[in-house]
């Protein structure tokens, strides 16, 4: 009996032996890692580089940029791009909180040789009047002492407005550079456009 157990108790650990190092050496290697991670292709997409050329003057110059471009295989997208372009400087003498104020001074800046002052448009501000607009700084620096002379508060507002601007965008390899677009357009007033980076976003 006592050879018995003993026999079978030498089984054993010879089995847990095996299985514990012979059986576990004999399994490949990275087995257990590719049931836990599957392997994932990268993105097959190559890198671009976006540039762009304008503004254009008009629709037609851009059209014929883009069909330049086609000629050369590049494809190019239009895009619109909103552009605040300075609008002249306007004098105006503030701090008069009611229409008697505003008339008063509207009078006193009359009596100064300044006959062009007037109330402001609807929808502005009221507690000013407006004293002169003007395309430079300079003249509107000589108006604004002119003003301040009579004693009223009077200050200088740069004054813009809205335009829309064409532009013409390309995405070429980081090793190609766009041609030339007096080659692209021979002949045409095109000194003052060139090739640079598209805004940050307006990659395609």
């Amino acid at each position: 009996m006592r050879v018995a157990f003993i026999c079978l108790l030498l089984i054993n650990v010879l089995l847990f032996a095996w299985a514990r190092w012979i059986d576990a050496s004999a399994r490949p290697v990275g087995a257990n890692a590719a049931a836990v991670a599957p392997l994932q292709l990268a993105s097959a997409q190559s890198p671009s580089r976006c540039w762009t050329a304008g503004p254009l003057p008009d629709a037609a110059m851009a059209a014929t940029l883009a069909a330049a471009l086609s000629k050369q295989g590049i494809g190019s997208r239009e895009r619109t791009a909103e552009r605040q372009l300075p609008d002249g400087y306007l004098v105006y003498a503030g701090n008069l909180q009611d229409a008697q104020a505003r008339q008063q001074a509207i009078s006193r800046l009359a009596r100064a040789g300044i006959r062009d002052a007037a109330e402001m448009p609807a929808g502005q501000r009221a507690d000013r009047i407006s004293v002169g607009l003007f395309t430079e700084r300079d003249g509107a620096q000589q108006r604004l002492a002119r003003v301040r002379a009579t004693g009223l508060e009077a200050a200088i507002e740069e004054r813009f407005r809205p335009t829309s601007e064409s532009w013409l965008d390309i995405d070429l390899r980081p090793d190609l550079t766009a041609p030339a677009i007096s080659n692209l357009l021979p002949g045409a007033a095109v000194a003052e456009l060139a090739w640079t980076s598209c805004p940050a976003g307006t990659g395609g």
